[in-house]
């Protein structure tokens, strides 16, 4: 056997000791250099409790499974979503922040433009991941025992006198839009009042207060409480009654509001990373966990949508916008004022 000595051992070692220390900074940089690599951050731009919230825990556990580490929902409420997007847009593009929000929120953004970060336009700053709710209508809402039948009745008083309608998501929600639509599109005279959250519409309308409301599925539209006389969506969809028409069987093929809640993510993000993100959450969104707790709280998630067809949809959800936006101003102006 051969037999080394001590002074040969110490040199080996010596040599041994360069190897690693060699190999080691080549394993720490690729180490931090893999995505993900610490927990992910959700910005939810609302309060808790709410439809956007609700997604977003809905979710979180199967995202969290797919991408391998934490991921936190992190409600950052204040000016209608702005305060929690523009502290999504001041965060880094690492992925480590993404931030959820809805096709209402070209809109809203584009109203407030000089309290964003961004500007007016959202999809020149954020990145579209994908959609994992995408099912989801608003409907208007008569109480069971009053005078209204169908929309056909509601219209008919409008065309009289003044409807007094409820919309629970405030100034800019899709349910306002869509009683704006409601009014281009069919004419007579809506008032529309405004309340903090749809719950607080909805006891409005069952307390008589009000004419009607104009609620989301997720939200107020209970068909338990209400008569549906009409739902805003291209399609009827089953978390509906049958029998509620669209207003596009209604007559009006250019009057859809639908609403979708997704994710998005800083520009300027490796595109490795977007691509990373956007494979967890379509795994996610497909997952028989995510469809079952979708069925199980009645959320109208539907197919989810990857970041080509959320991109596409949104970049025609924001020339509708352009156009949708004096509307909403003059709509503003009139409830300033007390008009409305």
């Amino acid at each position: 056997m051969k037999n080394y000595s001590l002074k040969n051992w110490s040199w080996m070692s010596a040599v041994s000791a360069l190897a690693i220390m060699a190999y080691l900074p080549a394993q720490s940089a690729w180490a931090a250099g893999k995505y993900p690599s610490k927990p992910v951050q959700i910005i939810v731009a609302r309060g808790t409790g709410g439809s956007s919230d609700s997604g977003a825990r809905g979710i979180q556990p199967y995202l969290q499974k797919a991408l391998g580490v934490s991921v936190v929902v992190n409600n950052v409420a204040g000016a209608g979503g702005i305060v929690g997007a523009n502290k999504a847009y001041d965060s880094p593009a690492d992925g480590y922040t993404i931030l959820l929000g809805s096709n209402s929120d070209l809109v809203r953004y584009r109203m407030n433009a000089t309290q964003t970060r961004f500007g007016a336009e959202y999809l020149k700053a954020f990145i579209p991941l994908a959609s994992f709710i995408n099912n989801d209508v608003g409907a208007l809402c008569v109480n069971k025992t009053g005078p209204f039948k169908s929309f056909a009745d509601v219209l008919a008083k409008a065309k009289q006198e003044r409807v007094t309608i409820g919309i629970g998501g405030g100034v800019g929600s899709t349910d306002h839009l869509t009683v704006l639509l409601i009014e281009k599109y069919f004419g007579g005279s809506w008032t529309v009042i405004p309340y903090p959250s749809g719950g607080e519409a909805a006891a409005a309308l069952l307390g008589g207060h009000i004419d009607a409301g104009s609620f989301g599925i997720t939200g107020a539209a209970d068909p338990a409480k209400f008569r549906l006389v009409a739902q805003s969506g291209p399609k009827r969809v089953p978390e509906i009654p049958a029998d509620v028409p669209t207003y596009v069987e209604l007559g009006q093929k250019d009057l859809v509001m639908d609403y979708h809640l997704g994710f998005f993510l800083k520009v300027g993000t490796d595109p490795a990373i977007v691509k990373t993100l956007e494979e967890a959450i379509m795994k996610a969104a497909t997952s028989p966990e995510f469809k079952k707790w979708a069925a199980s709280t009645q959320t109208p998630a539907g197919d989810p949508w990857d970041s080509k067809a959320w991109t596409e949809y949104l970049q025609q959800a924001d020339k509708n916008a352009v156009v949708i936006l004096p509307m909403l101003e003059k709509s503003l102006k009139e409830l300033q004022q007390g008009k409305k």
